[in-house]
C-alpha cells in the first residue's frame, strides 16, 4: 500500500528568486521534498541533482541576481516526461562557451563515457568545465537544450520516464 497522497495531474514547481550558493541546497531540499509525493525515490533524487547543477550554473554565470526555475512532471502516452528549466540573463562571453559545451555533448553518443572523459580533461580547470551539465546527462539520463532570447539563457533538461516511476 502506498503512503503517497493524491497529486495533481501535472504537478509543477516554479520559483523566481535571487539564487546564491547558500540557497542552492535549500531549493534542492524543497524540490526533493515536494516530489517525494509524486516521483519514485530514484527519479526524485535525479530531479533534485539536476536542479542543483542548473542552479549552480545560474549562480556562476548570471549577470544579475534573478533566475527562474521551473520543474514539470507531465503525464502522457507512451511515457511521462520530466522537464527542468532554468532561465537567467548571461553575458555573451558565457553564452558561446555554453553553446559549445552543449553541441559537444550532442555529438557524444555515450553520456557516461563523455562525462568521464570530461572529468579527466578538465580536472585542473577552475571555470567553465561543463561537468555539471554532463553530469545531468550521464547520471540523470536527461537531454539538454539551450534556448536564447538576447541575453536571456534557458537551459532545458528533460527525459521520458517509465510510468511506474511517476505516481
Amino acid at each position: 500500500m502506498s503512503t503517497r497522497a493524491p497529486v495533481a495531474v501535472n504537478p509543477h514547481v516554479e520559483v523566481g528568486f535571487s539564487p546564491t550558493i547558500a540557497l542552492i541546497s535549500v531549493v534542492r531540499t524543497f524540490v526533493s521534498d515536494f516530489y517525494a509525493r509524486v516521483l519514485s525515490s530514484n527519479l526524485r533524487e535525479m530531479v533534485a541533482m539536476a536542479t542543483h547543477e542548473l542552479l549552480e550554473n545560474a549562480v556562476k554565470y548570471a549577470i544579475d541576481d534573478r533566475a527562474t526555475l521551473r520543474i514539470d512532471v507531465e503525464h502522457g502516452e507512451p511515457a511521462d516526461r520530466v522537464s527542468i528549466r532554468i532561465r537567467n540573463r548571461s553575458a555573451p562571453a558565457n553564452i558561446e562557451p555554453l553553446r559549445e559545451v552543449l553541441a559537444r555533448m550532442r555529438e557524444q553518443p555515450d553520456p557516461l563515457a563523455h562525462y568521464v572523459a570530461l572529468m579527466r580533461e578538465t580536472a585542473k580547470r577552475k571555470h567553465g568545465s561543463g561537468l555539471g551539465l554532463a553530469r545531468i546527462r550521464a547520471e540523470a539520463g536527461m537531454e539538454l537544450s539551450l534556448e536564447l532570447e538576447g541575453d536571456v539563457v534557458c537551459i532545458l533538461a528533460q527525459c521520458d520516464v517509465a510510468k511506474r516511476e511517476v505516481t
